[in-house]
């Protein structure tokens, strides 16, 4: 049997890529706890049911059977990090400190046909906000740790789109669309920034002949709430969740967030502030990250009423990734899996040198140490190859460090408790 060296639709990375994507999840799950947000490790399968209720689209799903006989199992891979999460909570409901705060970075699986930007296998990074009566603050909460989290990536310029479900729909309802075609109406105008206006307002008149269009532009505007709401009908002025949602905005930096009243995505699953991200330079790609408000999550899950509302964000960081590879946007170095390499002049000092690892991992510095009998050239090499900044030679009776970068070394030091203590004071200072 030939074994397939790569799968379609799953990434296949480089060496040094891989040291990169590792990197970004080291430098999210820093933000994300800095931001207070639980690590979540949650199971790799979930119940076909809790999939298909949660909106999995049955042919999307890849569902787990036993190899031997092909025997189906009632569990499938997650399409998303939401589900695993709603689970999760609706089975310890009654056990868990709320607001519950929680990021996940794992896999997420869709049989679908692999094409540009769209992967069969991909990794999410969600994190998410769970409680009674959920305040805005947790909305605020999650979207500035996604901000900082993007920022911390040095992700290229990127803008935020928030809006209010009810902002759009309202509008529709304004502009004379029946109550029976606003899901239709709102899909359609959801395509705007694709097809443009004249094509949306075209299809809506398919849906209804003699809609007031006036309105329509309103749909285009970016910026802050506060303009739009100068031009906006008292319809709007008027809406119950709005002093909220001005109050968020109030703290949204322009930098980073712009207000998008055209934003309609995930129509019977979001109720209320809703956001998808771009990056400015690169807008063909369409959105990096987004999420919303969900009120019905867990109610919906297990047909009760618990009143837990949630708010949550994901990060496509696969996707994200794949777009810099081909905008040669990604660095040419990455976080060196060590800081320092110990090589050795000989092989007779193979003992030493896991002796001087010890020393060195004892101070909290991640030491690789060569396996092998390569003349200590090629050892350097090697370290150099993988980006490890210094490297901490025995000479025999003595000890020399070198620093790959500037390619300066130290004179011969004869104590090993010497040599750590000043490749220490030469990492920490650099």
């Amino acid at each position: 049997m030939t074994i397939p060296t790569k799968i379609s639709g799953f990434a296949d990375y480089s060496e040094l890529e891989h040291r990169l994507f590792a990197s970004w999840k080291q430098k999210l799950e820093n933000v994300y706890h800095l931001y207070g947000f639980m690590g979540f490790c949650p199971r790799p399968v979930e119940s076909i049911v809790a999939l298909q209720k949660k909106g999995g689209i049955a042919h999307q799903i890849y569902s787990v059977s036993r190899l031997n006989d092909g025997t189906m199992t009632e569990f499938a891979l997650p399409f998303d990090r939401t589900v695993p999460f709603a689970v999760y909570v609706a089975t310890h409901r009654n056990e868990l400190t709320y607001p519950f705060k929680r990021y996940d970075i794992s896999h997420s699986f869709r049989g679908e046909r692999p094409q540009a930007g769209r992967f069969r296998g991909f990794i999410q990074a969600d994190i998410d906000v769970i409680a009674q009566n959920l305040s805005p603050l947790g909305e605020l909460e999650c979207l500035l740790a996604m901000a900082a989290g993007l920022k911390s990536l040095e992700t290229p310029p990127f803008l935020i789109h928030v809006n209010h479900i009810d902002i759009p729909k309202l509008l529709m309802q304004e502009m004379g669309v029946p109550t029976d075609k606003l899901p239709d109406a709102l899909r359609i105008v959801d395509k705007m920034s694709k097809i443009g206006i004249e094509t949306v307002t075209v299809e809506l008149q398919t849906l209804a002949p003699d809609l007031n269009l006036s309105l329509l532009p309103l749909l285009t505007f970016r910026g802050t709430l506060a303009e739009f709401l100068k031009i906006a009908p008292t319809s709007i002025q008027a809406m119950p969740s709005l002093v909220q949602f001005q109050e968020l905005f109030n703290v949204l930096d322009r930098t980073h967030f712009t207000f998008n009243p055209g934003m309609v995505r995930g129509l019977d699953y979001y109720t209320g502030v809703v956001c998808e991200t771009f990056l400015c330079d690169y807008p063909q790609y369409g959105s990096i990250a987004s999420g919303g408000r969900y009120n019905q999550l867990i109610d919906n899950l297990i047909d009760q009423t618990t009143n837990l509302e949630g708010f949550g964000l994901s990060i496509g960081l696969t996707r994200l990734f794949d777009i810099l590879k081909k905008e040669k946007k990604l660095p040419s170095n990455a976080a060196p899996q060590a800081d320092v390499a110990v090589v050795y002049r000989e092989v007779s000092l193979q003992k030493s040198a896991l002796d001087a690892a010890l020393a060195l991992r004892s101070e909290g510095l991640a030491t690789d140490v060569y396996l092998g009998s390569a003349a200590i050239g090629k050892q350097i090499t090697y370290a150099d190859k993988k980006q490890i900044p210094y490297v901490f030679m025995l000479m025999g009776e003595t000890y020399v460090i070198k620093n790959l970068a500037d390619g300066t070394q130290s004179s011969d030091i004869p104590l090993l408790e010497d040599a750590v203590k000043h490749i220490k004071s030469l990492i920490n200072n650099k």
